[in-house]
């Protein structure tokens, strides 16, 4: 497959100064280490000082040739086969390319994080293509494009990288690039293991945590409810909890033992113990984050704020606690 790839490499003052903020967020106690940690996760790469992570792009070109989309790879730090990249494929519409490489970059440093809180081996990357076209309309077809594009990128990084599910791919679409290149991570070849259905475990844990395994008879709103979200609403169905449900389609919100809220209306500002985001990034914005009411904020969401003020607002204004996407939803 033709393809133009282009580099750039994350500069070694960058990569102390993120060290140095994780290892600082490791050593706080109470809250401020959750601080600390999603400042890293939300920090944007010092693109005015000339430094960004490393990154490869790749047009993904449809049977007709028409350009279905654009495929990023964004990773913390330069990878290697001894310490490869790992990080979930996503599939999603951008208002801009620089919308989309913003957004890889801030979710490999999360990623990057999670493998550090973890001790996993692997840095932190993520593959991120930006959709030309509007996303249902992709085909089976464009799928598999799409994987044949990522299965060209993996190969060429010989072990640097390995990747698995994220919104809009799917357990079957891992299978079909596993069979194209063997640098895919994603429960292949082991039907009795969900890659999803072990973030959400996490996702339920990180809640027992938060509430001292006290769910039951709480108010939860799920918003998302996919393949993460659908299990982690079921779930706290099972401890007793009163779950509420928010879908862009209403068909996925309508789970047993769930209350669906209307998608469109304000329900960020629900009351409820805690508010648990398993779908889209940035979905929280300052004027959002100024009307929750909910004691804490855990969920599946990689980077659940559009800034660094909405969190503010979120944490100190209203003393909201917010559980890192990279310890809850490490799967």
């Amino acid at each position: 497959m033709a393809a133009t790839l282009t580099r750039s490499w994350l500069g070694r003052a960058w990569r102390a100064e993120q060290r140095s903020t994780m290892a600082t967020a490791a050593s706080l106690v109470g809250s401020e280490w959750r601080r600390e940690l999603t400042k890293a996760m939300q920090a944007a790469p010092p693109g005015a000082a000339g430094r960004s992570p490393f990154r490869l792009s790749m047009q993904v070109k449809g049977s007709d040739e028409a350009a279905l989309g654009t495929l990023h790879l964004a990773a913390a730090a330069p990878l290697s086969s001894s310490r490869p990249g790992n990080g979930g494929m996503r599939l999603w519409s951008y208002v801009s390319g620089t919308a989309a490489e913003t957004e890889a970059s801030k979710l490999a440093l999360g990623m990057e994080i999670k493998h550090a809180s973890f001790n996993t081996g692997f840095s932190g990357a993520k593959l991120v293509c930006a959709a030309e076209q509007p996303i249902e309309a992709w085909s089976g077809d464009d799928k598999q494009r799409l994987m044949d594009a990522a299965a060209c990128m993996l190969t060429e990084l010989d072990g640097a990288m390995f990747t698995g599910c994220d919104m809009n791919t799917t357990t079957e679409d891992m299978d079909y690039l596993a069979e194209r290149c063997p640098f895919v991570l994603a429960a292949v070849g082991n039907p009795s293991c969900c890659p999803n259905a072990a973030t959400a475990h996490g996702v339920l844990g990180a809640l027992d945590a938060t509430f001292s395994g006290e769910v039951s008879g709480k108010r939860f709103v799920v918003h998302g409810c996919g393949n993460v979200g659908r299990t982690v609403a079921l779930g706290l169905v099972e401890r007793g909890a009163e779950v509420l449900t928010v879908d862009l389609d209403a068909a996925r919100a309508a789970l047993p033992g769930c209350k669906m809220l209307d998608a469109g209306g304000e329900w960020w500002a629900t009351p409820c113990d805690a508010l648990v985001p398993c779908s889209a990034s940035g979905l929280l914005t300052a004027e959002r984050a100024g009307q929750l009411q909910c004691e804490a904020i855990v969920g599946a969401t990689n980077l659940p704020f559009a800034s660094e003020e909405a969190q503010a607002v979120a944490e100190r204004e209203l003393g909201i606690t917010f559980v890192p996407e990279g310890i809850t939803s490490a799967g």
